[in-house]
């Protein structure tokens, strides 16, 4: 199954750590960047977003914001909206346009989860695995994740104990895709 726009709005989904994975691929300055993360920061708090606030929380100067924002609209990451008399701040169009021009994601963490665990997962799992990712990295979970299938055991505790280990062995991921599984020399 592949990713649509709607996992941009799905509940499991964390548009600050999305933006973060994927920033090389987004080819943002350091500003825009910023500003994308503190919309999202803002958005999630519920605090309107304004170029008021943009610039207080940035440091930056009324004529940055809107320099900054029209980058970021004009490259598509940025869309405007009418909600209830106040513009709302959209970023959609990260994701839609981060898959474009990035690495195209075959499938999010969670739904690789829910098809080995063969169920719909917790809110609390999900959280745990958002948290592993942002810990380890998503490619190392689902390194660890293929090995609790190889092994039989398709349990997060399990798949955090595999992680652990890794780290504590000092293997990077690369070193995991080549097959090794003991400590670096």
């Amino acid at each position: 199954m592949n990713n649509s726009s709607n996992d941009w709005n799905s509940p499991w989904m964390d548009h600050t750590m999305w933006i973060l994975g994927h920033l090389e691929s987004l080819h943002l300055s350091h500003l825009e960047a910023l500003t994308l993360l503190m919309i999202e920061y803002l958005n999630k708090a519920q605090i309107p977003v304004s170029h008021d606030i943009l610039c207080e929380k940035l440091g930056i100067t009324t004529a940055q914001a809107e320099q900054t924002l029209g980058d970021l609209s004009d490259k598509g990451f940025l869309d405007f909206a009418m909600e209830n008399g106040k513009v709302r701040f959209l970023t959609q169009g990260v994701y839609d346009r981060g898959l474009s021009v990035g690495q195209p994601l075959a499938r999010s963490l969670i739904q690789e989860f829910e098809d080995a665990f063969a169920r719909t997962l917790s809110s609390q799992e999900m959280q745990r695995i958002i948290d592993m990712a942002a810990a380890y990295g998503e490619d190392r979970v689902l390194l660890a994740l293929d090995e609790a299938i190889a092994y039989g055991h398709p349990d997060t505790n399990y798949i955090e104990r595999i992680l652990a280990s890794w780290q504590q062995k000092g293997l990077s991921t690369e070193d995991l895709r080549k097959g090794y599984r003991n400590e670096r020399r």
